[in-house]
């Protein structure tokens, strides 16, 4: 009763490394506590000691060799028949391990705390009600009331509580990730959700609307960008390809004056002289009008895109037929036209003129000596395509041996040597200049079939 120290068990003494004999007589805070001692705890066990009533209280106290533990004393009263305290008992348990456990435990939920505050992201704990598909949602960080009130009513509900439902999925089989576009404030979000358990999740939003707006100004930088690439391979393409239209074009007259001059100078007549001199005059102005016109043509389609417009194929066909007029004569050919599946093109008029007067003149050119001539012509329309063909029984080519060449610049393939390479080589740049594509299927003495498919574009 006088708070000295009278009997330990066995336990304290291997906990304090105290014996019996050491402690017996001693005041028990004297010989345990130090001064870092709960000053408050220590002070409600001394109150309850001097009323003579149990108490419970935890504290650090100090081995022998002095290292600290921690301990959580039971005090208990023993009082006699005459309700006379002679004595106290003190229970007291090592809870060192627990308590450090407790502080480490908090240490990291101050730390988790501290990161997570930190974090630009915003975290909730979902949960869905056993009994029915209402799911909850509680902010774990800052979450404004209006996003909250957004979060509960958007489409992202439903997907988390049937993912949650799906019982067939382990919690690391689950992560789900979704743009959600905030419209009240114009703001995204993204959205990613993972799974605990089946009533549970962890949601993170992350702010992507800077992101979102780069995006969108990358792409509409890009798209001009490729706009503008486009647009200025169409014009190289464009200028490369009429560059080589006017070198073919006034070869002719190049070749037909070259020649007359070597004329005059051999002639000796004065009469004929004239007659040369009229020739030589027509050709210099016809390669004047080449020349003016295709300059015309290149400044207009390097500075205006494709023009499409309607065209009446048997009108051009026409007019076709009579720029030629003089070739078709002179080789008697016969020109059949089948225009009943497709008689309107929307197309580009003055190149699908040249594409088809090309392959009239090639027709002409490179006829067979032994058949009469005849060139089919026909249109028609197959899985979203304009496709025109032109035929021929003429010389044809060996396609076994061309084909990777033929419509190549320069390339040529008979063995007169008629031609400069350049008219096929044309034709397929302006195909393609319409995003089109021309093949072809020939034999030799049989003759050659030309096929262009051209895009339907929208009227």
């Amino acid at each position: 009763a006088n708070q000295r120290i009278e009997w330990v068990n066995t336990a304290f003494e291997m906990v304090t490394g105290f014996r019996l004999k050491d402690v017996k007589g001693q005041h028990p805070g004297d010989l345990l506590q130090r001064s870092d001692i709960n000053v408050e705890a220590k002070n409600r066990m001394k109150q309850a000691i001097f009323e003579g009533r149990s108490c419970v209280e935890r504290v650090i106290n100090y081995t022998k060799e002095g290292t600290a533990y921690h301990v959580e004393i039971q005090i208990y009263p023993i009082k006699n028949d005459a309700r006379k305290i002679t004595n106290f008992i003190s229970l007291q348990r090592d809870i060192t391990e627990s308590v450090l456990a407790k502080e480490k435990i908090e240490a990291s939920q101050k730390q988790l705390s501290a990161v997570l505050n930190a974090m630009p992201d915003q975290l909730l704990l979902v949960e869905r009600s056993n009994n029915t598909d209402a799911l909850n949602m509680h902010p774990l960080t800052e979450v404004g009331e209006d996003l909250l009130a957004f979060l509960k009513k958007s489409e992202l509900v439903t997907q988390i509580t049937q993912q949650l439902k799906s019982s067939n999925q382990s919690p690391d089989d689950w992560d789900l990730i979704i743009e959600l576009p905030f419209t009240d404030t114009q703001c995204f979000f993204e959205a990613r959700i993972s799974k605990i358990d089946l009533t549970k999740g962890v949601l993170l939003l992350r702010d992507i609307t800077n992101k979102k707006q780069l995006e969108v100004e990358r792409d509409a930088r890009m798209f001009d960008l490729e706009k503008a690439i486009a647009l200025v391979k169409s014009r190289n393409d464009r200028l490369h390809n009429f560059s080589n239209v006017l070198s073919h074009n006034i070869r002719s007259h190049t070749s037909n004056i070259m020649a007359l001059v070597a004329l005059i100078k051999t002639q000796a007549i004065p009469n004929e002289m004239g007659n040369y001199f009229e020739v030589l005059d027509r050709s210099v102005h016809n390669l004047d009008e080449t020349i003016r016109s295709l300059n015309s043509t290149i400044s207009s389609s390097i500075d205006k895109p494709l023009a499409y417009e309607k065209v009446d194929l048997k009108s051009l066909m026409g007019k076709t037929q009579e720029s030629l007029s003089i070739d078709i004569s002179e080789s008697h050919a016969i020109i059949n036209c089948d225009f009943v599946e497709a008689p309107i093109f929307w197309t580009d008029k003055s190149l699908f003129e040249s594409i088809l007067t090309n392959l009239i003149t090639n027709a002409i050119k490179y006829r067979s000596k032994d058949n009469k001539l005849i060139i089919n012509v026909k249109s028609k329309i197959d899985n979203g395509f304009y496709v025109f063909s032109v035929s021929d029984n003429g010389q044809g080519i060996d396609l076994d041996s061309h084909r990777p060449q033929m419509f190549n610049m320069f390339k040529t393939f008979n063995s007169e040597g008629k031609g400069q390479g350049i008219g096929l080589y044309l034709t397929r740049n302006q195909v393609e200049m319409m995003d089109g594509e021309i093949t072809v299927e020939s034999k030799l003495e049989i003759g050659s079939t030309f096929t262009v498919k051209l895009p339907i574009y929208e009227q």
